[in-house]
């Protein structure tokens, strides 16, 4: 059943820095998932920290209504061709990324010199590939907590990279399609949960952390659990990115009223900091063409582009992706690695 009314609360202040805002954009309707409602951002006043993030919200008892049809609902299975050649190739590349990025995998092959020329001549492939290179596990006994692990793809892969991976998603749909590919998943929120102190060597927020509530909670309950030593991966969307200053409220990475708060590079890693994390890597990045050709389908408010639009936007993101080496700040999307300060 559709859910048309919901309850709201408000958010005054900066849910990173604590500051009050100004409003940014107001009105906005979910173009996306056609959550009815209208809702506003509002952007902190404070320059060195710049984090978006939307007032009111649904109360977060109701949120679920806004994921009914959400992307994590989707079934994990194997995207197989009719040809069994262009199968051997899917297989033949995902063993290149667990070569190239030092996972356990078979010896090396003569098309993995191919495999690499693409993605040194593709470089939003590069950059989509760039992450694996942080998740190789130390050891056999290595665990992986994925929060907001949706249909559990990524869990998946990480299980097939060597960790002793398991997820927890709020979302009921999404894990009854991660429990079908017998992945260790909860329905259930981190606190509930009550895992024990130093349980985890690697907890990963991927495209997770600007739909997350209560921020300051959820990280003292991710550091408890985490091992000395240990790691946090975060991937969230960068409201610095080249594609917001030219879509603004069309944006994809808005995404009202699902993402709550929306970073910077710098309010991420102050957050970090003060949540005792050392910061290892840092830095943003231009990872598919996605998020552009999206934003100029809510600008149209269109489903579908043409193909020589999607040529055109395709040799735009290829430019911006260089552009983004030299402009660092710029990407659509943050990634931040950091290690458990046990001082």
């Amino acid at each position: 059943m559709k859910k048309t009314i919901f309850s709201y609360r408000t958010q005054s202040t900066c849910p990173i820095c604590k500051r009050k805002g100004r409003l940014l954009y107001n009105d906005l309707t979910d173009k996306l998932y056609q959550v009815p409602g209208k809702w506003n951002f509002y952007i902190c006043t404070n320059s060195k920290c710049g984090t978006v993030w939307l007032n009111p919200t649904i109360i977060e008892s109701e949120i679920e209504y806004a994921y009914k049809n959400y992307h994590t609902h989707e079934v994990i299975e194997p995207r197989l061709s009719k040809f069994k050649s262009l199968n051997w190739l899917k297989k033949r590349y995902f063993d290149f990324i667990k070569y190239k990025y030092g996972f356990k995998t078979n010896q090396f092959k003569l098309i993995f010199i191919l495999f690499n020329l693409f993605l040194y001549i593709h470089p939003l492939k590069k950059a989509f590939h760039k992450k694996y290179k942080f998740f190789k596990p130390e050891n056999i006994d290595s665990k992986l907590l994925d929060i907001g692990c949706g249909n559990g793809s990524f869990l998946f892969r990480m299980k097939q990279f060597g960790w002793i991976a398991e997820g927890i998603d709020f979302d009921k749909r999404a894990i009854e399609i991660a429990l079908k590919n017998n992945l260790k998943v909860f329905n259930s929120n981190l606190r509930d949960i009550n895992y024990p102190d130093d349980t985890f060597d690697m907890i990963v927020l991927d495209n997770v952390f600007e739909h997350i509530y209560d921020l300051d909670a959820l990280f003292t309950e991710v550091y408890r659990i985490m091992k000395p030593q240990g790691r946090v991966f975060i991937n969230t969307p960068n409201i610095k990115s080249f594609t917001h200053t030219i879509f603004r409220e069309n944006w994809r990475g808005l995404e009202p009223p699902r993402h709550i708060q929306i970073l910077t590079l710098e309010s991420l890693k102050t957050f970090l900091a003060n949540h005792r994390f050392k910061i290892e890597k840092s830095f943003c990045s231009v990872q598919s063409n996605y998020v552009t050709i999206m934003s100029y389908l809510l600008r149209r408010n269109k489903k579908k582009i043409s193909t020589i639009k999607k040529i055109i936007l395709n040799i735009f993101v290829l430019f911006y992706a260089q552009l983004s080496f030299i402009f660092k700040n710029i990407g659509d999307i943050i990634v931040v690695i950091g290690k458990k300060d046990t001082k």
